[in-house]
């Protein structure tokens, strides 16, 4: 969990909360000292879903030298059953670290 969280760019307390927990509850299951419920592994899937369906459209948009389609990114996080607000954070957040992620491999490419 803490892996894909620090993969899609998450904080500890912004994934705590789009899952409906407090960051404590999420540093305890993400060290293993509590399990990890079925609602919020599904809540938590459901994010990472979305967070990796907006770093694909973005790639592909990018190669296609396209503007991304914020349309599809809707109808993701819609069919996910994602709050707009949440979805919208998820996007948000998503896009940094794709755009983060693009930067440093270009500057490593650079040296």
């Amino acid at each position: 969990m803490k892996a894909l969280r620090e993969r899609y760019g998450f904080t500890q307390d912004v994934l705590a909360r789009l899952l409906g927990l407090r960051r404590e509850s999420l540093s305890r299951i993400e060290s293993g000292r509590v399990a990890l419920t079925l609602p919020v592994l599904q809540r938590f899937v459901r994010v990472v879903t979305l967070a990796r369906g907006v770093r694909e459209h973005l790639a592909y948009a990018e190669a296609r030298g396209n503007i991304p389609d914020e349309r599809r990114l809707d109808v993701l996080a819609q069919s996910l059953r994602i709050e707009k607000d949440a979805a919208d954070e998820v996007v948000l957040l998503s896009m940094m670290a794709y755009d983060k992620k693009r930067k440093d491999t270009l500057t490593q490419s650079l040296r």
